[in-house]
């Protein structure tokens, strides 16, 4: 697997300044008969607005630490099921349990029983609101950022392209090194972090570089089709449509293990393909 190279720089002042203000007081105002006269009788009341500030903010600073940590881990792009899945594991259930576990330690130190809390009834709802709407925030905000960066990043490359793009390839064969022209490239895999270019006869030999420089050195008769895979389009005989809307591949050269066009990108596949 390759990791994400992009990074993105989110704008997330508002999180900090409006939600997790509005959250920390929620928590300790929702459910309360009279919030004033709770704050000046009861002794602890401060400690559990201090508590609620502290969880809430400790877990949003969680949930940013880690979404950046994902971004450079896992790729939005080739791998929505998994980044949401991981998405929701670390930056959904950790800082839940984390939060949930500090809770009832403050509890046990107040001396006052969880069955007399509303630990249950009122904060668990509303710490799984809150962490779903700041998740919710940095997901979109991740592909309003990176569609800016691919706008921003293909008017730049539009201006290089050309010198960019490469007509033959350097690959090793044995221990000698040969051009391989453009043309007679079928694919170029990626298997353990070693990237092998395969011919319309079936020969292969190894490269270097990564799939993303080679995505950029090659012109648009090649398609990047997951993380494993870029392709030519004179490659590709045919490719049928599964039941969970993937694109299955078939080749004309040497057929590799099968390959799949993610539902996300079959509308684009399906346009480059046909051009």
């Amino acid at each position: 697997m390759e990791n994400n190279t992009i990074e993105i720089k989110y704008q997330d002042k508002i999180l900090w300044f409006i939600l997790y203000p509005f959250m920390s007081i929620a928590f300790v105002y929702i459910g309360s008969d009279n919030f004033l006269n709770r704050f000046t009788k009861e002794p602890y009341f401060l400690l559990d607005i201090l508590l609620s500030f502290f969880l809430v903010f400790l877990s949003g600073w969680l949930i940013l630490k880690i979404t950046k940590w994902l971004d450079k881990k896992y790729d939005w792009r080739f791998g929505l099921r998994k980044r949401n899945l991981q998405q929701l594991l670390w930056a959904g259930l950790l800082p839940l349990v984390c939060s949930m576990m500090l809770e009832v330690a403050y509890l046990y130190i107040v001396k006052l029983p969880i069955s007399k809390s509303s630990i249950l009834n009122l904060e668990l709802p509303l710490a799984i609101l809150f962490l779903g709407l700041a998740n919710t925030f940095y997901v979109v905000q991740y592909y309003l950022k990176y569609k800016e960066l691919e706008i921003s990043d293909s008017t730049s490359n539009s201006l290089q392209s050309n010198q960019m793009l490469v007509e033959q390839i350097t690959v090793q064969s044995g221990s000698t090194e040969r051009k391989l022209e453009l043309e007679d490239c079928a694919y170029i895999k990626s298997a353990q972090k070693i990237l092998w270019v395969v011919t319309f006869t079936g020969d292969q030999f190894r490269i270097s570089g990564t799939l993303d420089e080679w995505e950029n050195k090659l012109g648009h008769s090649f398609y990047r089709i997951n993380r494993q895979y870029i392709t030519s389009r004179n490659a590709i005989k045919a490719f049928e449509q599964t039941e969970t809307r993937k694109l299955k591949l078939e080749f004309f050269a040497s057929q590799p293990d099968e390959v799949f066009v993610s539902k996300q990108n079959a509308a684009s596949f399906r346009k480059w393909w046909n051009q």
